[in-house]
C-alpha cells in the first residue's frame, strides 16, 4: 500500500510517497526492512536520487526476495504443528 502526505520543505510544500509491503499481515511480530530513496531540487538542473539512497533500497529487495521461501516454510511448519 502507498502511504502519502504532504510536508514542509525549504522548497515549499512537497509530497512524498512511501511503499509499504506486508508479507503476512495476520502475524502478531513483524520485522520491518526500510529505507529511502530522495531527489535533491537543485534549480536549473535535474537531479533523480543518488547511489548512497538507490543501493540500499535495492538490498533490501534482495533481502526480502531472499527471505519469502524461508518465511513461507516457517509458516507451513508452524501450521503443521
Amino acid at each position: 500500500r502507498w502511504d502519502s502526505f504532504s510536508a514542509h520543505t525549504p522548497m515549499g510544500v512537497k509530497s512524498f510517497h512511501n511503499l509499504v509491503a506486508t508479507y503476512d499481515p495476520l502475524v502478531h511480530r513483524r520485522l520491518v526492512l526500510a529505507c529511502h530513496y530522495d531527489s535533491k531540487i537543485i534549480p536549473g538542473k535535474v537531479f533523480v536520487g543518488a547511489t548512497d539512497s538507490a543501493l540500499p533500497c535495492a538490498l533490501l529487495l534482495d533481502i526480502a526476495k531472499t527471505l519469502g521461501p524461508m518465511l513461507a516454510a516457517r509458516t507451513y511448519q508452524m501450521l503443521e504443528s
